[in-house]
């Protein structure tokens, strides 16, 4: 059996998830004391969370972790067991996993299709200059990503989002090792005087377009799993996510 870990991201408890191999790993601020796993401990970046999101814990896995399969979730999303019904959520479980990762490198989110871009969703939301300078980082210290990375961005209109994960250890740590390496490099260049609290997140944004470029070029095998909310049962998610379909029904 593989040695599994996978990590709840989060700054407080939403349930007792021990009995299905889970664990909270607390980021930012100072670790509560009831908190197993806290992102300001070893090797870390906990310090730049209001920046990085949860990317500080992801850079702590990779740090400060030697199992051969890691994950990384949200207090609020969890990738699903096939086994979840309309009324109960249930959380991919960790044989189930094992299982997947026999066959695949790494467990993912759908991937989500918008109308435009990857550039010009991204600009609809934050700077759109963040990606033409992140480039020039891939371009100064990855060129071989350069043409990956003009295709991913400026052509391709669905990507894996969330900063979600469950995969074989050795391929999170490559995807880490580039990762960050852009990210510091670029950290160095970004003027945040001028950003709200909400746009100096930017790392954690820009995260979520990076790793399709990685995955382009490296091409591991993905399996794609559905993800829920851990505070809305499946039958009121569903009605969130099709009200407006509902609504032209009995129209």
């Amino acid at each position: 059996m593989n040695n599994t870990k996978i990590y709840i991201v989060s700054h407080k408890i939403e349930e007792d998830v021990n009995d299905i191999g889970y664990e909270y790993l607390h980021v930012g601020d100072k670790c509560k004391e009831h908190l197993l796993n806290c992102d300001n401990t070893g090797d870390n970046i906990s310090d730049k969370n209001k920046n990085y999101c949860e990317l500080t814990a992801l850079y702590w896995i990779w740090k400060n972790t030697n199992y051969d399969n890691v994950g990384l979730v949200h207090y609020r999303r969890f990738f699903l067991d096939k086994t979840s019904n309309i009324f109960f959520y249930r959380y991919l479980k960790i044989n189930n996993i094992n299982n997947i990762l026999l066959k695949y490198d790494i467990i993912l989110p759908k991937i989500y299709t918008c109308k435009e871009t990857l550039y010009l969703n991204y600009t609809k939301h934050h700077y759109g200059s963040d990606l033409d300078e992140i480039r020039e980082v891939v371009k100064e210290i990855y060129p071989d990503y350069l043409s990956d990375y003009d295709y991913i961005i400026y052509n391709q209109n669905n990507f894996y989002t969330r900063n979600m994960f469950i995969g074989k250890k050795k391929i999170v740590d490559d995807y880490c090792k580039w990762l960050f390496d852009i990210l510091f490099t670029f950290e160095n260049k970004v003027n945040f005087s001028n950003r709200d609290d909400y746009q100096k997140r930017i790392f954690g944004f820009l995260s979520e377009r990076l790793i399709n470029v990685w995955l382009y070029h490296n091409k591991p095998k993905i399996k794609e799993v559905k993800i829920g909310f851990t505070q809305m049962s499946p039958f009121k998610d569903f009605l969130r996510r099709n009200v407006s379909k509902i609504i032209q029904f009995f129209r």
